[in-house]
């Protein structure tokens, strides 16, 4: 368990930076300890079937003691295969801290 959190990092996101984006990996979970971060979906077949005015959609913010993470992300790593992020990215609306642990 110890070694587990030696690989926890605390990132500073400022407000109007991306905490992660569409093609990563998804092996993280966050949890949010200060500020807030929205979840956006960038997809443009959800957008021209929706006739959105802006290039993304605001999906859902996240407030300190959340946690941000892809259920599929857990699959990954017990198959041995980890996937990317492929739908959603994350923007600090304010300056934020958040824990960003390996799956």
């Amino acid at each position: 368990m110890l070694a587990t959190w030696k690989n926890v990092d605390l990132v500073e996101v400022a407000a109007g930076e991306y905490l992660f984006h569409i093609g990563e990996p998804d092996i993280y979970v966050y949890v949010v300890q200060t500020g807030t971060i929205q979840l956006v979906i960038n997809d443009p077949e959800v957008q021209a079937r929706e006739k959105f005015k802006k290039p993304y959609l605001n999906f859902k913010k996240i407030k300190p003691g959340s946690p941000i993470f892809s259920t599929l992300s857990f699959l990954d790593v017990i198959t041995g295969h980890p996937g990317i992020i492929s739908l959603l990215k994350a923007i600090a609306i304010e300056d934020s801290t958040v824990l960003k642990i390996p799956n």
